[in-house]
């Protein structure tokens, strides 16, 4: 799960600023001239807000009454030389005061200054405690610099003192997002919509948010209830493309693409989304010299990394496929998407080997590192491969006393409290485990820490519980529908583990071999024969030496095919032994 939080530094404050430029905190009401600058700012038109202030000036109007307003629309320029001259000085009328230093804030913040910022939004709080607005600044303020309980408490107070605050709902629903899953943090933009329906930045997060759990025909209709033009037509033009493309109509995905591009040429999403639809048209080369481009920008990225396999293994590029990720496939870090397909690359080039380590095995061994000591002020990054080398070195222990170290010096984020839990559980301390992946869970709920919490508990109904609640959700975590596929079938609940495991081989696990051998097998006990036997070749064509893909093809072979399924047995009988 995506989080809705984690955003370039400063983008995210332009569209929050003009959307709560109506509920800033002003004596009186503004002139009509000035009133129609702020309508024009909120509209995503700051060329035409800074002509008409320009002919406000000209009137008479005093600098310090505009300086807020021209600051913002300097800004939304990016042109950050004339907003500094319009705000740095921070003289601003008393109308506009909360305004301005807000204004000043999101600058300090573009040109990378946090304790000027920080010092900016003091003042503001100093000048009016009350303000919606400056507290959802205050929120995403202290998201940026990781200090996510704090932010959670100021999107809290920005609700309270604005309910029906326009940004402080977008925000919350992206807090939700992140902690409840894509369903509730729906539930609540929808209600936030109904609050506001005019407001177009809910609309479109809430959009986004239903495509992501998978329900396109509800993201589709919540874009066209929106009245005129959107300001931000490009994002619009995002989610038909990708809804486009899910649904395989690849003439229209191209055009929302060709007109989201045209506002957006050159993000991430664009390029992924024109790689995706390459690979469905059977131009994998070009596909291919996208994601590479996408590769070297994100090397960690291992949706990227596993679509750039796949389309370098279907242009025939299997050279390029092992030299980019064969060291990756072999090690703790390889997928085993990643690692089927580089076997494949392997066999290709007749090195049978290398392939057939990668299929007979499903992860590298780990190999033990040099335990790094931590110090007071070491970073974040430092401190997870201080406990990540104390855990492979069997030092738990030590890995939790510096998890300890690490929440001391971050307090207010999930992350290190979810690495405490870990040093725990692998110490033994199931209670005090679970205890610190729940306050995790508070700030962030994501997949990796569902199963961390899950292998923390003692009782198997808990498990139960935490993956069901879990996928209800968040409807597009497909590893958690198969995984709760898996515990349904435990129980002997087939016809809902069956149920779980399609949604989860559309949505993109059909090449999977357990999930294809676990829907072989609930095929089979729910009566369907002819389905068992065909996923259960799907699951042992993908990976041979697999145990479960292999138990799931013998139970599948008819009664008559008596050598098939002595050789079968033989097999299995020497995988579970070596």
């Amino acid at each position: 799960m995506t989080s809705r939080l984690e955003r370039p530094k400063w983008r995210f404050w332009l569209p929050v600023i003009a959307a709560s430029l109506g509920a800033c905190s002003v004596a009186g009401e503004p002139t009509p001239d000035i009133q129609t600058a702020r309508d024009q700012l909120a509209a995503g038109d700051p060329l035409a807000a800074q002509i008409t202030l320009d002919r406000v000036m000209d009137e008479g109007t005093p600098r310090s009454e505009l300086a807020a307003l021209m600051g913002e629309a300097a800004l939304a320029n990016n042109d950050l030389v004339s907003a500094r001259d319009w705000l740095g000085e921070g003289a601003f009328s008393p109308a506009t005061q909360v305004h301005g230093l807000r204004m000043l804030a999101a600058l300090e913040i573009r040109e990378g200054d946090t304790q000027a910022a920080t010092d900016a939004l003091a003042a503001a709080l100093e000048a009016d405690p009350d303000d919606a607005a400056l507290w959802v600044d205050i929120a995403r303020f202290r998201f940026m610099l990781g200090a996510q309980a704090p932010a959670i408490a100021a999107a809290e107070r920005a609700l309270e003192q604005g309910p029906d605050h326009g940004p402080a709902l977008l925000l919350w629903g992206q807090i939700l997002h992140d902690r409840e899953g894509e369903a509730i943090a729906a539930d609540w933009l929808a209600r936030a919509l109904e609050k506001r329906p005019a407001d177009q930045d809910i609309r479109l997060e809430l959009a986004a948010m239903q495509l992501d759990a998978g329900d396109g025909d509800a993201a589709i209709a919540t874009l066209d209830g929106v009245e005129g033009d959107y300001r931000d037509e490009a994002r619009a033009n995002l989610i038909r493309a990708v809804h486009a493309t899910r649904e395989g109509d690849l003439v229209a995905a191209r055009d929302w693409l060709g007109r989201y591009m045209a506002d957006a040429r050159d993000t991430a999403a664009a390029l992924l989304l024109s790689a995706v639809l390459d690979m469905a048209g059977g131009k994998h080369d070009g596909a291919a010299q996208t994601l590479a481009n996408l590769a070297d920008a994100q090397p960690d990225n291992r949706t990227i990394q596993e679509l750039l396999a796949y389309a370098l293994a279907r242009a025939g590029s299997d050279e390029e496929l092992v030299e980019r990720y064969g060291a990756i496939a072999e090690s703790p870090n390889g997928s085993p998407y990643l690692r089927i397909l580089v076997a494949r690359s392997y066999e290709t080039l007749d090195q049978r080997e290398e392939a057939a380590s990668l299929l007979d095995s499903d992860s590298a061994t780990a190999s033990p590192l040099s335990i790094m000591v931590p110090g007071e002020n070491s970073s974040a990054s430092e401190f997870r491969g201080s406990i990540r080398s104390a855990l492979l070195a069997g030092r738990y222990e030590l890995a939790v006393g510096y998890g300890e170290r690490y929440v001391r010096r971050f307090p207010n984020s999930a992350g290190p409290r979810g690495f405490m839990g870990d040093a725990l559980l692998m110490a033994g301390e199931k209670r005090a485990a679970r205890a610190s992946y729940a306050e995790a869970a508070a700030i962030r709920h994501d997949w990796p820490l569902v199963l961390r919490r899950i292998a923390a508990q003692d009782e198997r109904e808990a498990s139960r519980q935490l993956l069901r609640s879990f996928v209800a959700a968040n409807p597009s975590e497909m590893q958690a529908a198969a995984l709760l596929a898996d515990a349904y079938a435990a129980v002997g609940n087939w016809r809902l583990a069956a149920q779980l495991l399609d949604r989860a081989i559309a949505g993109g696990m059909g090449r999977v071999p357990w999930v294809l051998a676990a829907r072989s097998l609930a095929a089979g006990q729910l009566g369907d024969s002819e389905a068992q036997l065909q996923f259960a070749i799907a699951a042992h064509d993908l990976k041979p030496m697999s145990p479960q893909a292999t138990a799931a093809l013998i139970a599948a072979l008819p009664p008559d095919a008596l050598a098939e399924r002595a050789e079968l047995t033989a097999k299995l009988d020497s995988i579970s032994g070596s």
